[in-house]
């Protein structure tokens, strides 16, 4: 109750070890203004136990450069309903190795947008698994650069019915 009542402006200037030290469900309780206001000096010093507690709503408040901020082992703890949150601007703003981290259920969240909003370069660095498990309405809503930019070991693991969604 304590937490959801800290406002932007206090949680703009918590210190990185105060921040820390919340629990799982106090990081819950934050508003989603509260946790818009955290820097991304702030962000990487989130524990992994508690990014995996933000709320769908939590996560699309972030900026983009504050999900940019969040470490590969924090993407790394994501579900896919987290996934589904993230919104074009953070999605463009995903580094590759963070986007490798996600696990293969947490990319089947991804949205069609989210996932048409990635770069060229950062396409390449799905792994395989991932490329595997992308829906074929997550395939579709890829652009033609971003198909290109798929190499042949990420080609390689498409299904059938992948491979149908790719046809006009």
């Amino acid at each position: 109750a304590q937490a959801a009542a800290i406002t932007a402006t206090q949680a703009a200037t918590m210190e990185t070890a105060d921040l820390a030290a919340l629990s799982t469900a106090a990081v819950r309780a934050l508003g989603t203004a509260a946790l818009a206001a955290l820097d991304s000096t702030q962000i990487p010093h989130l524990t992994t136990a508690q990014v995996a507690a933000l709320t769908s709503r939590q996560i699309a408040a972030l900026g983009a450069d504050d999900l940019g901020a969040l470490t590969t082992a924090q993407f790394a703890v994501f579900s896919s309903a987290q996934v589904a949150a993230i919104t074009t601007a953070q999605a463009d703003a995903m580094e590759a190795a963070d986007l490798a981290a996600l696990s293969t259920a947490a990319v089947r969240g991804l949205g069609t947008a989210a996932l048409a909003a990635l770069d060229s370069p950062q396409i390449p660095h799905l792994t395989t698994t991932q490329v595997a498990a992308l829906t074929s309405r997550q395939l579709a809503s890829l652009g033609a650069d971003d198909l290109n930019a798929l190499t042949t070991a990420q080609f390689a693991t498409f299904s059938r019915a992948q491979v149908a969604a790719l046809t006009p």
